[in-house]
C-alpha cells in the first residue's frame, strides 16, 4: 500500500548557504509490490528491445547482451526506489523565478537540479 505524504524539504543554492528556504513537496512512498512492478516493467521493456535487436545483423552480438544487462540494472534500480515525487513548483533561491520539478521516482536524496532561468545549481534536501 502506498501513501502520499506532505514532506518538508529545504531548497538551497549549492554554493551560497544564505540562499535557502523551507517548503513542502508531496512524496508517494512505494510499497514493495509497486517497487517490484516498477523494476519488472523496466526489465520487460529492455527484454523486448533485446528480442528486436536479434534481427539486426552483426550488431546483435553486442546489442542483445547490452539490453539484458541494462534490463537487470534497471530492475535493481526499481527495487531500490522507495519514493516517488509528485510534480512540484519551486522558486529558485537565487533569481526567485518559479520552476517545475516533474513527477519521477526518487531513489536518493539530496536532489540536484539547475534553475532553467539563471542556471544556478539548486540542492533539494529532505528534512527529517
Amino acid at each position: 500500500m502506498s501513501n502520499l505524504t506532505d514532506t518538508a524539504i529545504k531548497v538551497r543554492h549549492r554554493t551560497d548557504a544564505k540562499m535557502f528556504y523551507n517548503t513542502h513537496m508531496q512524496i508517494k512512498t512505494l510499497s514493495p509490490q509497486q517497487r517490484f512492478q516498477l523494476g519488472a516493467k523496466s526489465f520487460a521493456i529492455c527484454f523486448v528491445a533485446g528480442v528486436v535487436f536479434v534481427l539486426i545483423p552483426i550488431l546483435h552480438f553486442v546489442l542483445v547482451p547490452l539490453a539484458l544487462i541494462v534490463g537487470v540494472a534497471l530492475f535493481v534500480r526499481g527495487l531500490n526506489t522507495h519514493d516517488y515525487r509528485m510534480e512540484t513548483t519551486l522558486n529558485c533561491p537565487q533569481c526567485q523565478k518559479p520552476f517545475t520539478l516533474k513527477a519521477a521516482p526518487q531513489a536518493q536524496w539530496p536532489l540536484k537540479e539547475n534553475c532553467p532561468e539563471c542556471r544556478a545549481e539548486i540542492v533539494i534536501e529532505k528534512m527529517l
